[in-house]
């Protein structure tokens, strides 16, 4: 069956439009059928999980075989853009935390008015 590459990447056109990400479609060999950017001949499949270097901007590198396994689909996306969702990440999470805390504490005190104050006061000596 003959495809058309950009056809292959059409669906991962929204990913990419934002400049953060980049897709590629290679032969198992790591030879470049299409991408969606100038990235050179030949892909190294193996830095799959890495953080690889493309022109001036570090990327990390993720793939996956194609199911008739003749092809490689992947993406690298900017480190920048990873490190900014993760710090995005920890804000989220320290303000739940916070909340948490918040929350346990009122419990905590709204517990003590409600059983142990009357409960203490019952309780002679």
């Amino acid at each position: 069956m003959c495809l058309n590459g950009n056809t292959v990447l059409k669906p991962l056109e929204e990913l990419t439009s934002g400049g953060d990400c980049l897709a590629f479609i290679c032969d198992l060999d790591g030879k470049v059928i299409t991408a969606t950017e100038d990235v050179g001949a030949y892909i190294d499949i193996s830095q799959n999980g890495s953080f690889v270097e493309i022109g001036e901007e570090q990327y990390l590198q993720l793939s996956c075989l194609s199911a008739a396994r003749d092809f490689y689909i992947g993406t690298w996306t900017k480190s920048v853009s990873l490190t900014d969702q993760i710090k995005g990440i920890r804000r989220l999470l320290l303000a739940f935390c916070g909340g948490f805390l918040v929350l346990m504490t009122a419990l905590a005190v709204a517990l003590q008015r409600v059983l142990y104050r009357p409960i203490r006061r019952w309780t002679p000596g």
